[in-house]
Order: structure tokens, then C-alpha cells, then sequence
């Protein structure tokens, strides 16, 4: 029998709705019939509640007034809520914040094709940087930061024919962040090293499958060097790139590594989800994802389907209730959907099981963020509706409803960062049909 902790909050049991903390009056808040979706009669399905209506104004506020609980074993005590992990810039928080909300979309000129994003300090002057590509263009565009959150002019760099995905690390481990472009065309990914100035040196090419579609960086083996893990979409397999002793990634001449999957995948990320100490690989398709666990020296075991979702379009590993444990967030395009699942014990939920909320309209990515300075990760999806859908998270595994925000002409990627230095993380958009980056400014009060 598990001792159960004393609740000091309302009941959330899987399936139930509360009252959130949040009561100020509302400005262009979700109507009171906003659909949600969750196994609220326990049959191990979702149920859909009502329509989904947002109202626009210049500057939107959000009441949060409702808040939807996921699904949790009852065995298992909830942890404390303590600030965590987060895939965001938490610097200089100042408090909670009781209102949300997002100025207008400033629009930045980006290029031909914007579609996949990277935001990080290149120049190493504490302002975040912009860098954006797209399968249309041979270039990756670098947009520096300034005072007061707005960018610089695009300044272009070499990547390939049919650029697509991008990924940030010190690869060569000189303190320079480094930039790693997954090349569709050729099979290829390319790092570019990074100057410390917000310029890069030439790409150097790494053969990385017969068509990357998303890349990661992290240290899959242990040995304190970032690695590349690919999502080659073509061969339906993952590809492995360890960085080696002299810097052998950079250097472009790692021997890759094969594990096939299912299906073509569309995302990739890694994490300890397993809970063992490694970074287990997680891929996800048009319906389900795929768990490749972690066997030590970057050695991964064979790939474990599940269902999750149709038309996976952006994934996303974060600790969403302070247990330790990384739970996996998507968005579905096709189910115009964000999905969460849980991780128990090292196990993540079941994707029949797992919560749907809906978003706006056929949502393109996904970002993690406490974008209300309350120590608890939230989350935004970028909608081609022309929206940004924000769900508030409460630490303990539920989420307010989703609210909408203007975002620009049809998003295709999304971002977090705080790019003005306020302590509030800011939200950046490519939008391929206008060939431009928005920047939304929380303003959050």
C-alpha cells in the first residue's frame, strides 16, 4: 500500500477538471465551450467537449480559467512541484505572472523558405541569435540579436541543396556554439564551426543516411562530446553519428551507424527516459514513435513502436511534473491536436491513454517554456490557422486550456527564447508563405 501524500490542492483526478489560480478578467480569452479532449469516463479514450473559438485583439490577454488533469496510475503519490528542466530560457524570473500574453508578430525578412529553425548565442554577447533554413534555399540565414529583442539583417551562409533541419552544439569544444544542417538532398549533414562572432566557417559534410528530415544533438555515449542522432526519412532508419577523439564529426569523417525503424520518421529527440543514466533515442512518424533504448558506448537496442498520433509534426522530451522522468510532448497536423505523454517509472503512456487538447489548425511545431515565470514548463504549437496555441502548465501533470495568439502568415516552425532579456521567454516563428521570422514579445503580466 502507497502512502498517499495530503492534497493541498483541488482534486485532479485522470480525466477531471478544476478551477485554475488564475481570475482576472478576461480580453480575448477562449470561449467557455472550448473543446478539450481526455479520458474523462476511464474507457481508454478521448471524448470531445464543444466547439473552439479564439477572439483576436492587438494585445491578447488569457484568463486561464479551466484546467484539464492527465492521466496518473493511482498507486503513485505526485511529486512536490519544484522548478525543473526546462526547454527555455529562465534567467532573471521575477515572479509569477496571473495574465498572459503575446504582443503582435513582429515580422524580420528571412529569405526564400523559411521552415526550420535554431535560436542560441553565437557571439557571446547574452543575446540570443536566429538562425533559419528551409528545403527552398542552399543557405542557412543567421539573424543576430540585439538590444531590446529585435534582429539584426539575415546574413547568409553555404549549407546544400534541400537544407531541412538544424541543431546547435559546441561540437568542437571550444566554447563556440557550432551549427549542424541536415542536408536532404545529398544525405548529408554538415557542421559549420562557429567564430564566437555570429559568422560561420565552411560546412563540412558527413554521410548521415539517403534523406535526413530532423537531427539532435546530445552525448549519446558518455565520453563529454556531443553526437548527432538523424532521422533519415527516406531509409526509415535512425542514424548514429559519433563524434570521436580530434573531433571526428567535425572533421566529417564518422562512420555512421544503422537502426531501422518502422516507419519514416519526421522528428527525432534523445533523453533518459528510461531512467538508467543513458540517452535513449525516441523518433517519431506520421501515426506512431519509436524508442530505441540505450545499451551503453552510444550502442541503442532495437526500435520499440508505439502508436501516438496521426501526422506527427513536432516532438518535444521534458520533464513536465518534476519527477525526473522525461514525458514526451507532440503536435498532430492532421489531428490539429497536442498530445502528451507521461512518463511513469521510466514508462511512457500508453498513446491510447495519452491527452489530446485540441490546438488550432494543422499545427507545425512545438515548443517547451515557462512563458508565466511560475517555474513550471507550458507550452506553444504554431497553427497554419495563423496562430500560436499556448497551454499553461501547473507542474503536476495538467495543463490550463489551450489559448490563441496571432502569429503571423501560416507558422511552420516554432521556438522559445528570451529574446529581449526580461526574464519572460519570447516566441519565434518562421513563416515560410511571407519569407519571414515573427517574433512575439511576452508581455505577460
Amino acid at each position: 500500500m502507497t502512502r498517499q501524500k495530503p492534497r493541498t490542492q483541488p482534486d485532479k483526478r485522470p480525466g477531471t477538471f478544476t478551477r485554475s489560480r488564475y481570475e482576472e478578467p478576461s480580453i480575448g480569452a477562449g470561449s467557455a465551450d472550448d473543446s478539450i479532449g481526455s479520458d474523462i469516463a476511464g474507457q481508454g479514450r478521448s471524448q470531445w467537449i464543444g466547439p473552439f473559438v479564439f477572439f483576436f485583439l492587438p494585445l491578447l490577454l488569457c484568463e486561464c480559467d479551466q484546467v484539464v488533469s492527465l492521466g496518473r496510475s493511482a498507486e503513485r503519490d505526485l511529486p512536490d512541484a519544484a522548478p525543473g528542466d526546462l526547454v527555455g530560457d529562465l534567467r532573471g524570473r521575477t515572479g509569477p505572472r496571473q495574465v498572459l500574453a503575446f504582443a503582435p508578430a513582429t515580422p524580420y525578412p528571412a529569405g526564400p523558405d523559411p521552415a526550420a529553425l535554431a535560436v542560441g548565442d553565437l557571439d557571446r554577447d547574452g543575446l540570443p541569435d536566429v538562425m533559419v533554413t528551409g528545403p527552398g534555399t542552399t543557405e542557412i540565414r543567421v539573424l543576430r540579436g540585439t538590444r531590446g529583442g529585435i534582429l539584426g539583417p539575415a546574413m547568409a551562409y553555404s549549407a546544400g541543396q534541400k537544407p531541412v533541419a538544424l541543431a546547435l552544439g559546441d561540437f568542437n569544444r571550444d566554447g563556440r556554439l557550432d551549427l549542424a544542417v541536415a542536408v536532404q538532398k545529398n544525405g548529408t549533414v554538415s557542421v559549420l564551426l562557429g567564430a564566437g562572432d555570429g559568422s560561420f566557417g565552411p560546412p563540412v559534410s558527413q554521410a548521415a543516411g539517403s534523406g535526413p528530415t530532423a537531427l539532435f544533438a546530445a552525448d549519446l555515449d558518455g565520453d563529454g562530446r556531443l553526437d548527432l542522432a538523424v532521422a533519415d526519412g527516406t531509409g526509415s532508419r535512425v542514424v548514429v553519428l559519433l563524434d570521436g577523439a580530434g573531433g571526428t564529426l567535425s572533421a566529417g569523417s564518422v562512420i555512421p551507424a544503422y537502426y531501422p525503424v518502422p516507419t519514416p520518421l519526421l522528428a527525432i529527440a534523445a533523453g533518459d527516459v528510461a531512467g538508467t543514466g543513458g540517452q535513449d533515442l525516441l523518433g517519431a512518424s506520421a501515426g506512431t514513435y519509436s524508442l530505441l533504448a540505450a545499451k551503453g558506448a552510444g550502442r541503442f537496442g532495437p526500435a520499440q513502436a508505439q502508436w501516438a498520433a496521426d501526422g506527427v509534426t513536432g516532438m518535444v522530451l521534458v520533464d513536465l511534473n518534476h519527477d525526473g522522468h522525461p514525458d514526451l510532448v507532440l503536435c498532430s497536423g492532421t489531428g490539429s491536436a497536442v498530445i502528451v505523454l507521461i512518463n511513469i517509472d521510466g514508462h511512457l503512456q500508453d498513446g491510447k491513454l495519452a491527452l489530446r487538447v485540441a490546438a488550432g489548425l494543422n499545427p507545425q511545431g512545438v515548443a517547451v517554456a515557462d512563458f508565466n515565470a511560475d517555474g513550471h514548463p507550458d507550452i506553444a504549437v504554431a497553427n497554419t490557422d495563423d496562430t500560436v496555441s499556448v497551454l499553461l502548465g501547473r507542474g503536476d501533470g495538467s495543463f490550463d486550456l489551450p489559448r490563441g495568439f496571432p502569429a503571423g502568415v501560416h507558422p511552420s516552425a516554432i521556438a522559445a527564447a528570451d529574446l529581449d532579456g526580461d526574464g519572460l521567454p519570447d516566441l519565434v516563428l518562421a513563416d515560410r508563405a511571407s519569407g519571414t521570422i515573427g517574433v512575439l514579445r511576452n508581455t505577460s503580466q
